[in-house]
């Protein structure tokens, strides 16, 4: 004999169908909340793309479609009292490690951003490895705690200013990046004492290209007084 009355059975099977139909529900909400969640992440993502991204890039497009508005940028190189420019001649260099980089990587890289400038210069600098007890003309110091690649600044040895190179080593693991970074330190210490306002100059601030571009040749010539103005 059974031991529930009927009526009790039935009670049993209609729970048992709405909690099926609560769960159904339950599911539906939840689908429903991750459809919202995600269209707001899209919402989001849109609008901080809109507000900051989109009008950078636009920038930056209508900068390199647009082309440089004059063949140089002399009008920003800064005036540096004490030193600014290196006089006709023989730049003796040397390098200084306080971090760890090639030393073979170095000198070639240097090596071929220095003749990238002495070719703008027409030979009126020429790069050339301190000796032994030689003067330095310019330091490449390797170091390891900068908050950018590179830069560059003149310290005062006494009687005279000279620049200083200081390059981030954890930065330079790119041989691209490597090569730009020394490149533009240089046209800096060379008399380029301030950036150029067009993205497509290796004296932009942030480059893109590893060589002088015809602006940065113009106007590095302009400073050594090779060209007329």
């Amino acid at each position: 004999m059974n031991q529930y009355p009927y009526g009790e059975e039935e009670t049993e099977e209609e729970d048992f169908e709405e909690s099926l139909e609560d769960d159904d529900v339950i599911l539906r909400r939840y689908e429903k909340l991750k459809i919202f969640r995600k269209t707001l992440s899209i919402l989001v993502i849109a609008l901080f793309v809109g507000v900051f991204v989109a009008p950078e890039l636009a920038r930056h497009l209508k900068s390199i479609f647009a082309g440089p508005v004059s063949p140089d940028y002399l009008s920003l190189v800064e005036e540096v009292p004490g030193f600014g420019r290196f006089n006709p001649g023989v730049v003796r260099y040397g390098f200084e490690y306080k971090a760890h980089l090639n030393p073979d990587l170095m000198e070639s890289t240097f090596n071929q951003a220095a003749a990238d400038w002495e070719r703008a210069l027409n030979g009126a600098l020429k790069f050339r490895r301190a000796k032994d007890g030689e003067a330095v003309d310019l330091v490449i110091e390797i170091v390891d705690n900068l908050p950018h690649p590179g830069r560059s600044h003149l310290e005062y040895t006494g009687n005279h200013y000279r620049p200083r190179v200081e390059l981030n080593a954890p930065n330079l693991s790119d041989p691209r990046v490597f090569h730009m970074v020394v490149a533009h330190e240089l046209g800096h210490v060379l008399g380029i004492w301030g950036h150029s306002d067009y993205q497509g100059d290796l004296m932009y601030p942030q480059p893109e290209r590893v060589d002088p571009s015809p602006r940065d040749v113009r106007t590095i010539r302009l400073i050594y007084g090779l060209d007329g103005q």
